[in-house]
């Protein structure tokens, strides 16, 4: 007689599926730090700073977040 226990199975794969969306909400997370940090980091340079790298004040959240 051959029995395969899927029960035994699915604990793991929940347990797995759950550990991947912590680890995925954990990345995420600290990409918006990262983000964050760099766009307090560029409010804080002076105009004409921002004017010899290129970056306008009102464009700092987007060449943060997706580059120039």
């Amino acid at each position: 007689m051959s029995y395969v226990a899927t029960s035994a199975s699915k604990p793991a794969s929940t347990l797995s599926l759950l550990a991947d969306r912590i680890a995925a909400s954990v990345i995420r997370l600290l990409r918006e730090i990262r983000i964050r940090n760099a766009s307090n980091e560029l409010r804080g340079l002076s105009p004409a700073l921002l004017k010899d790298m290129g970056i306008a004040r009102s464009d700092i959240d987007r060449v943060v977040r997706q580059g120039r």
